[in-house]
């Protein structure tokens, strides 16, 4: 019997070692855990939790404003990209159409040459004109001279 005990108990001192080592663990928290509480229960503590509580309060509200901002901001950049696109639509419409500056340019500058080649051609024809005019008067100049001669 003796033999017996003797097994039992050896087998049984790891088991027991461990769960005297949980216990002591298990205490340690409960005093840190203790300790924590009374401090929480403090007056300076609970002070100081009205001040954080009071902090929290107005942050989360500014967080509520903001949000609501930020919502307000992303529908009008929603609407301006809408916007945008369309934009963007009528002026691939337009250069396609070839209205644009660049055809207004090209239209004016094509007018311009146009209007200084008749220029030219004006100019031409009056100087033969007054070449001709004066050649004719001359010629009746002439005329009557020899009208006159006769």
């Amino acid at each position: 019997m003796e033999i017996d005990r003797s097994n039992v108990t050896s087998s049984v001192q790891p088991t027991l070692r461990v769960q005297a080592n949980i216990i002591r663990s298990l205490s340690t928290e409960l005093d840190n855990i203790m300790t924590e509480l009374r401090l929480t229960k403090s007056t300076s503590n609970l002070l100081d939790n009205a001040k954080t509580r009071q902090q929290l309060i107005t942050l989360l509200k500014e967080h509520e404003n903001c949000s609501s901002d930020v919502k307000e901001h992303r529908a009008t950049i929603k609407e301006l990209n809408f916007l945008l696109k369309q934009v963007q639509k009528e002026i691939k419409g337009l250069r396609a159409k070839g209205v644009g500056f660049e055809k207004d340019y090209a239209g004016t500058l094509s007018n311009q040459t146009i209007i200084s080649q008749l220029e030219n051609r004006l100019n031409t024809a009056m100087k033969k004109f007054n070449t001709v005019n004066s050649d004719n008067y001359a010629m009746r100049l002439e005329i009557d001279r020899l009208l006159r001669d006769r």
